[in-house]
Parts: structure tokens; C-alpha cells; sequence
């Protein structure tokens, strides 16, 4: 009987090329799919940045809709703009703030009775 012809030399022939032919396959599905950068995590990415692409042109629409009114305000009565800052606390540039504090000072009758 030759080698070509022995059946359980085939079979572990057969057998080692159907391992290495899966082993080949899993590295191949590890590779393109759960590795960083496989398809999975490229098609995650891709929906993160079409979110956040969607999110900077809502943010880039209010941001003209803002500088808008700001114009507008700013044609129509720069008073208004004033009045608003000054309601939120705001000060112009070189302007100081004074803080006075209030003493309650004693009443005649509390003091005539001393």
C-alpha cells in the first residue's frame, strides 16, 4: 500500500487542510469584523459622525439665526442691548462697581433709653 493510497493518512490530510482552511476563515471574520477598524465599529463611527454632522449643522442654523437678531437688534435700538446686559449684571470694559452696604442705624428711642 502506498501513502497515496493509505486512508488514514488522507483523512488527516483531509482533516489538517479543513483547520487551517477554518482557522484561515475565523482570522478572516476576526479581521474585517471585531478587530478595531472592522466593519462593525467602522459602520458605529460612520453613525457617530453622521449624528454629530447633523448636530454642527443645527448648532451652525441657530448660531446665523443668533447673529440675526443681533443684527437686527443692534440696528433697531442699541439701547436694548444695553438694558439686557445691564439685567444680566454685565459691566462695560473701565466701568467700576460700588458695593455699599447698609448699617441700620439705631432708633431715637433705642438710643434716648441708654
Amino acid at each position: 500500500m502506498s501513502a497515496e493510497e493509505n486512508p488514514v493518512r488522507n483523512f488527516v490530510r483531509q482533516w489538517w487542510f479543513r483547520l487551517v482552511i477554518a482557522a484561515l476563515f475565523a482570522y478572516a471574520v476576526y479581521a474585517l469584523m471585531l478587530n478595531e477598524g472592522g466593519i462593525f465599529q467602522v459602520m458605529e463611527l460612520k453613525s457617530q459622525r453622521n449624528a454629530l454632522q447633523a448636530e454642527i449643522e443645527r448648532l451652525e442654523a441657530e448660531k446665523q439665526r443668533l447673529e440675526e437678531e443681533i443684527e437686527l437688534i443692534e440696528q433697531y435700538d442699541p439701547h436694548i442691548i444695553e438694558q439686557e446686559a445691564r439685567e444680566q449684571g454685565l459691566i462695560r470694559e473701565g466701568e467700576e462697581i460700588y458695593r455699599l452696604r447698609y448699617q441700620e442705624e439705631p432708633s431715637e428711642s433705642t438710643s434716648a433709653r441708654r
